[in-house]
C-alpha cells in the first residue's frame, strides 16, 4: 500500500496547529516524496479482475456526526483518568508525566502541575514540549526568572516553535527587560512570520519603544491573519494617534466600541462568565488531551488504547483533522480496513480538494477489493491536481492491473508529458509488454539506456 501515514502527513501542509502537548507527543517524520511503484503491488486484489466484496468489509466503528457534550466535571474526571492510566503503564517515561501535568494545569492545580512536571523534567525529555509546558506554569505564578531559565533549555535542544518565542518575550517583558523581549519578539516573527500573537507582542513592544511605523505595520498584519479584536484594535488606535493620524484611528476606534457593545451585549454575571470560559477552555484543552494520550498510546504500540483516546477525541471535536488521521493510522496498523475506509471518507468531508486523501482512499478501497470505488477515487484525485504524477501513475497500475491498456497509456502520457522520468517510461513500456506489443516496450527501454546509462 502506498504509505498511508506519510501521505496524510504531506496532506496536512500549512494546518497543522503547534500546541504544547502534540509538540513532545507527535514528532513529524521526515516526508519523503513518493511515486505509487508499490500502489497496486500491496494493494491491489490478486485476481486483478472487477470488484468483489472482502469478507470482512463491514465496518464495525462508530463514528460521531457532531460533537459530544460531556459535562464539565465528566470531562474532568475524564483526563485526570487518563493521565493516571499513562504514569501506571509508562512511569519511565517522560511523556506520561508531561500529560498528567498538562492534566493538572488545565484542571487548574498549579502544583500538582509543577510537581508531575518536574518529574518528567528529572528523565531528561528530548522534545521541548514539557519544557514549554513548566515555563508556562511558572509565568502564570510570575516567577520570570525561572520561565526564562527553561526556556533557554529549548533552544539548547534545537526546539523552535512561535511558542517558545512568545513565552521567551513575554517572560521578558514582564521582569522589565524590554530590549530582550523586543529582540525576541522581532527573531519570532522572522521566523514565523504569520503568526499573529508574535506580531501583535512585536507591535506591543515597537509601541513602547517608540518604533511607531513598525509597530503600525505589525499590528496590521496581526489584524489581516487573525480579524480584528479588541486588543489589536485598542493598540492600533493608539499607535495612529500617536502618530497624528486620526481620521483613520476614528474609523478603528468605531469598530472597536461596536466590538465592545458586542461583547457587553453578552455579558453575563462575572462568576457565570468565568464558568463559561473555563468549561469552553476545558472543551479545547480536553482535545487536545485525548489527541496526545492517543498518539502517545500509538507510538508505544499500544493501539488499542490509542484507537479508544483517539475516538474520544473526535467525540470532542469530530471537525478537527488531526484526529481522524491519527485514528487512521491505528487503523491501518490493526489491518481493519473497512473502518479506516470509513475514516478516510470523514477526512476527505472535511478536506475535500486534498487530492493524497483521495489517493489514500483508493489504496484503502483495494485492500477491500473494490476495484470500482478504487477508480473512482483516483479519478478524483486527477481531477483535482491534473499534474499530480502520483496520480496518474496510480490510476496506471491500476488500469494496467485490470486490462484497461489505452487508459493506462493515458495516465502515463499525461504523467510523461511533465515528468519524463525513467521509472514512468518503464512503467509505460510495461504496459506494452502486457499488451503484447514487445517492440514498442524494448523502444522505450532503449530510450531510457540512452538518456540514463
Amino acid at each position: 500500500m502506498v504509505r498511508l501515514l506519510k501521505l496524510l502527513l504531506v496532506g496536512l501542509g500549512c494546518s497543522a496547529t503547534i500546541i504544547v502537548v502534540a509538540v513532545y507527543l507527535t514528532p513529524l517524520p521526515e516526508v519523503e516524496s513518493e511515486s505509487a511503484d508499490s500502489f497496486l503491488e500491496q494493494s491491489a486484489p490478486e485476481d486483478g479482475g472487477a470488484a468483489i466484496q472482502s469478507s470482512i468489509s463491514i465496518a464495525t466503528i462508530s463514528l460521531p456526526e457532531v460533537a459530544t457534550e460531556t459535562p464539565t466535571r465528566q470531562l474532568q474526571e475524564e483526563l485526570r483518568a487518563a493521565a493516571g492510566e499513562l504514569i501506571k503503564l509508562f512511569p519511565g517515561d517522560p511523556g506520561s508525566w508531561h500529560v498528567a501535568a498538562q492534566v493538572e494545569f488545565e484542571l487548574l492545580q498549579s502544583e500538582k502541575a509543577e510537581e508531575y512536571w518536574n518529574k518528567c523534567l528529572g528523565l531528561q525529555p528530548k522534545h521541548f514540549g514539557p519544557y514549554l509546558g513548566m515555563a508556562a506554569l511558572l509565568t502564570s505564578k510570575g516567577r520570570f526568572e525561572d520561565a526564562i531559565v527553561v526556556l533557554k533549555t529549548v533552544s539548547a535542544l534545537g526546539g523552535s516553535a512561535p511558542e517558545v518565542y512568545l513565552k521567551l518575550g513575554e517572560a521578558y517583558e514582564n521582569q522589565g527587560n524590554l530590549e530582550n523581549a523586543l529582540d525576541t519578539f522581532t527573531f519570532g516573527s522572522q521566523a514565523f512570520p504569520d503568526d499573529p500573537d508574535l506580531l501583535s507582542g512585536l507591535g506591543r513592544l515597537q509601541s513602547q519603544s517608540n518604533k511607531l511605523p513598525q509597530a503600525e505595520l505589525n499590528l496590521r498584519r496581526a489584524i489581516a491573519i487573525r480579524g480584528e479584536t479588541q486588543q489589536l484594535l485598542s493598540s492600533l488606535v493608539v499607535v495612529l494617534m500617536r502618530q497624528e493620524k486620526r481620521e483613520e484611528a476614528a474609523a478603528l476606534r468605531t469598530n472597536l466600541q461596536q466590538l465592545v457593545v458586542n461583547a457587553s451585549g453578552n455579558k453575563t454575571s462575572s462568576d457565570s462568565a468565568f464558568q463559561q470560559a473555563y468549561d469552553a477552555a476545558l472543551r479545547q484543552s480536553g482535545y487536545r488531551i485525548l489527541e496526545s494520550c492517543g498518539n502517545f498510546f500509538y507510538q508505544n504500540r499500544r493501539l488499542d488504547l490509542a484507537e479508544k483516546y483517539f475516538l474520544r477525541a473526535i467525540q470532542q471535536d469530530p471537525k478537527i483533522v488531526s484526529g481522524w488521521i491519527g485514528l487512521s493510522e491505528v487503523l491501518l496498523k490493526q489491518q481493519k480496513y473497512a473502518d479506516l475506509n470509513e475514516v478516510m471518507k470523514r477526512i476527505i468531508q472535511l478536506e475535500p480538494n486534498n487530492a493524497v486523501y483521495k489517493i489514500n482512499l483508493a489504496s484503502v478501497a483495494l485492500k477491500l477489493n473494490d476495484i470500482q470505488a478504487s477508480e473512482s477515487a483516483l479519478k478524483e484525485a486527477v481531477a483535482l491536481d491534473t499534474n499530480a504524477t502520483l496520480a496518474h501513475v496510480a490510476l496506471a497500475k491500476l488500469y494496467l492491473a485490470t486490462k484497461k491498456f489505452d487508459l493506462a497509456r493515458q495516465s502515463l502520457n499525461s504523467v510523461l508529458s511533465v515528468d519524463p522520468s525513467p521509472e514512468v517510461v518503464r512503467l509505460k513500456s510495461e504496459v506494452y509488454l502486457a499488451e503484447g506489443k514487445s517492440e514498442q516496450a524494448a523502444n522505450l527501454l532503449k530510450t531510457i539506456r540512452s538518456t540514463h546509462p
